[in-house]
């Protein structure tokens, strides 16, 4: 039974700490006996029951089978984990027991897999990878060296992430895409370009602005606007018609403008749900 120790003391490596009690309570063979970490303070201190023997510098001093990274930062725990791997030592994987991988999924070393996540058929996951809470990595993708998902990433088929990638909490890649090495993936979000002329207001219906109105929702499958006091305003403004929109002021100017596939909501204070966007930005996902 290897006796592992936890290269890291901060958050994330008591997360690890945890998942490495939770996978010896449900019978893995790997025991974490403690953590080494180069913050001073945190030497003889205990966290989750297991103590900071010292830093890491101090790996060969203490009596272990295996060890594990375990810092957030990419290229850090990269530098490391190539560190301990060029000396020889075997670095172990943490996979909560409450995490569902298909069982031809292919594991790198020191990969870090919390609970809720679920790896499709096909998956290939490479070294040093940290897999956190709520992931979902669907059938037959590709993820490089060093690479980190956020909770509640979600990725569709047969995508491709590259080495050192950082994929942020709640973003989605949709299949077939590849990521390149040493990117970050954030959740969509609409420029705030789109909304530059803040000053100006977006007439959607006769009588209320923007500016003035709450946004689009969808009551008994018809689409209303109300101004978040449940006014309903029926009668659509003049140029509105063929995917156009009016914009109120500005000589009176009609300027085309395309709807996004979420519908057609507008609103010039930042605040937002449904969206229309300018032509030149049609492609926005």
């Amino acid at each position: 039974m290897p006796k592992v120790l936890i290269l890291g003391a901060g958050g994330h490596a008591q997360v690890v700490a945890d998942i490495l009690m939770r996978a010896h309570e449900a019978g893995s063979n790997c025991e974490p006996i403690g953590f080494l970490d180069d913050n001073p303070p945190l030497t003889e201190t205990v966290i989750l029951g297991l103590p900071v023997l010292g830093a890491i510098a101090q790996l060969d001093e203490f009596d272990h089978g295996a060890v594990i990274v375990a810092i957030g930062d990419n290229r850090t725990r990269a530098r490391l984990f190539e560190s301990v791997r060029a000396r020889g030592e075997e670095v172990v994987n943490a996979v909560h027991p409450a995490a569902m991988l298909a069982p031809d999924v292919c594991l790198g070393q020191g990969v870090m897999i919390c609970a809720g996540v679920v790896v499709n058929t096909g998956t290939v996951i490479g070294d040093n990878v940290i897999l956190n809470t709520g992931c979902t990595v669907d059938h037959h993708n590709h993820v490089g060296n060093h690479a980190q998902f956020a909770p509640g990433v979600h990725l569709g088929g047969d995508v491709t992430i590259g080495e050192g990638t950082v994929v942020g909490i709640g973003a989605s890649v949709i299949s077939q895409r590849t990521i390149g090495a040493w990117s970050g993936v954030v959740p969509a979000r609409w420029s705030p370009r789109i909304f530059r002329p803040m000053r100006r207001r977006w007439a959607c219906r006769r009588g209320l602005s923007s500016r003035e109105g709450g946004g689009g929702r969808m009551d008994d499958g018809k689409r209303k606007m109300d101004d978040g006091r449940g006014k309903h305003c029926p009668e659509p403004v003049e140029g509105m018609e063929g995917g156009r929109w009016r914009k109120e002021g500005g000589q009176g100017k009609v300027e085309r403008w395309t709807r996004s596939a979420y519908g057609d909501i507008l609103y010039a204070d930042g605040r937002l749900s449904r969206v229309i966007c300018p032509k030149p930005r049609q492609s926005l996902y």
